[in-house]
């Protein structure tokens, strides 16, 4: 655990200074995932299937939802739930603002994220399920979309 949160910390500060340095272009973005697939060992292809659902695949920052059923909002390109947002300040610093302006720590934190929840199921769906809701009855449906979506940038899912 401690070993995950190292690595979002260092990605956090990595990331500021990586993206002023690259231009707001899919170049970026590949980087982006291809990192998170890197230190997070969680395919990128699945990452961006979650994005696609997530957000339609915008590449825009400052994405904000609409407020939730709960009353909770999302935040930036892979939709981080006031739930992640308030642990990425509590545990590393980061705010809602840099996951919404910065979209490779949102890739980032969707890594960690993943992997955190994988762990925790001690199983790669329910860990995607768990992403988007804590219940996986209720990720299933989400499972289904991130599957399809996924397929499209390369996942072999059978």
């Amino acid at each position: 655990m401690r070993a995950l949160q190292r690595k979002l910390l260092v990605a956090a500060t990595t990331t500021v200074i990586a993206s002023s340095a690259f231009a707001a272009d899919d170049g970026e973005l590949d980087a982006c995932f291809s990192a998170a697939e890197a230190e997070y060992q969680v395919p990128s292809c699945i990452l961006r299937g979650i994005h696609q659902v997530e957000t339609s695949g915008s590449k825009s920052s400052n994405v904000v939802s609409r407020p939730n059923r709960d009353g909770t909002r999302d935040y930036g390109i892979m939709q981080h739930n006031d739930f992640w947002i308030r642990y990425f300040q509590r545990n590393f610093g980061i705010t809602a603002q840099q996951i919404v302006q910065d979209r490779c720590l949102a890739i980032r934190g969707a890594g960690y994220v993943l992997r955190y929840e994988m762990n925790r199921a001690r199983d790669f769906w329910t860990g995607v399920a768990k992403y988007h809701n804590p219940d996986p009855v209720i990720g299933y449906g989400y499972v289904l979309r991130v599957a399809n979506a996924a397929k499209r940038f390369g996942c072999q899912i059978k």
